[in-house]
């Protein structure tokens, strides 16, 4: 292993975090960890699940719950639900129904009858104000309150959602701009919706592009550091952009939203390091921040079509 391989090996363990963690008190997000890529997203992903359930499980909370989430059932399971005195669910939740939960000062209550797998998005205050002014062009005047607790039956929901189920615990081959990315998407898709928004500001942000200066910027801190982990907020703050805004006029810029761009760096990277001959594809994938080679060589496949071992012998022959 050369002496470049084995720093990036270490760096890179460095920086690996879950993304997903796990929920350890019911309906609370669970608190960042020390190197948790997106402690300062306002953004957290938890997986509440359990699978040794021999007889039903009770919970009650009779706290505040100031929180936003969005509750995804990754299986279906027997589950009865109340806040207050008005039931929410009693049966069979179905897999992928989604759930809205919105500030709650009343008792609830879950009975869990059977195994279960619940995946939560947990959205901050301070991040759906700045979805909020980027929709509604102005701050809001006082604390965000979207929604009562319900169910939702909504395409964009559901892909956003699915979309974040899917990263693995280290971001996966996009990394966390991608999650960056997905999250704000998503609060600001609920903004919209739940606080009268026509759509029009969201069309407005899509057509406008970086300035020039702005670019240049932009893409040369992408360079200086896309063999490490890059946020969204790190790019924002270079282009001197709210992250939404920033997010909508980098695609307009350059045809990639900013994680898809930095993905395709790394794999002209990969390329230049391949042809030199002297690096396995493991360590070119330690080398550029990947997970792991099988990370690598799915995300070498999804933009070249062939896999880094196929390519090499291929241009090389």
């Amino acid at each position: 292993m050369t002496e470049e391989t084995a720093t990036a090996r270490e760096s890179y363990r460095g920086q690996r975090s879950r993304v997903i963690q796990s929920e350890t008190r019911w309906q609370k997000p669970p608190e960042p960890q020390a190197k948790q890529e997106h402690s300062g997203s306002g953004i957290a992903l938890a997986r509440w699940s359990k699978k040794d359930i021999t007889k039903p499980l009770e919970l009650v909370a009779d706290d505040v719950n100031d929180a936003h989430f969005v509750t995804f059932s990754v299986r279906s399971a027997a589950i009865d639900f109340t806040v207050g005195s008005k039931p929410v669910t009693s049966g069979i939740v179905r897999q992928h129904k989604v759930l809205l939960q919105g500030p709650v000062w009343e008792r609830r209550q879950s009975i869990y009858h059977e195994n279960f797998d619940l995946f939560r998005i947990y959205f901050s205050q301070a991040l759906l104000a700045e979805c909020f002014e980027t929709v509604h062009g102005k701050p809001p005047t006082s604390d965000i309150m979207l929604f009562d607790l319900h169910f939702i039956e909504d395409p964009v929901v559901q892909s956003l959602t699915r979309a974040l189920l899917s990263v693995e615990s280290d971001s996966g081959k996009y990394g966390p701009a991608f999650v960056d990315g997905a999250g704000l998407a998503l609060a600001s898709w609920l903004i919209d919706r739940y606080t009268g928004g026509d759509g029009t500001k969201v069309e407005k942000l899509s057509a406008a592009t970086l300035s020039k200066g702005r670019l240049q910027r932009t893409l040369e801190y992408i360079e200086a550091n896309f063999t490490k982990t890059i946020h969204l907020s790190e790019l924002s703050a270079v282009a001197g952009l709210s992250r939404v805004h920033f997010a909508a006029q980098f695609r307009t810029a350059t045809g990639h939203p900013p994680y898809a761009y930095i993905l395709r760096r790394r794999i002209e990277e990969s390329q230049r390091l391949l042809l030199e001959g002297s690096l396995s594809t493991a360590e070119v994938a330690l080398i550029l921040g990947f997970a792991n080679q099988a990370h690598f060589s799915s995300a070498f496949k999804k933009i070249i079509g062939d896999t880094p071992v196929s390519w090499r012998r291929k241009v090389t022959e």
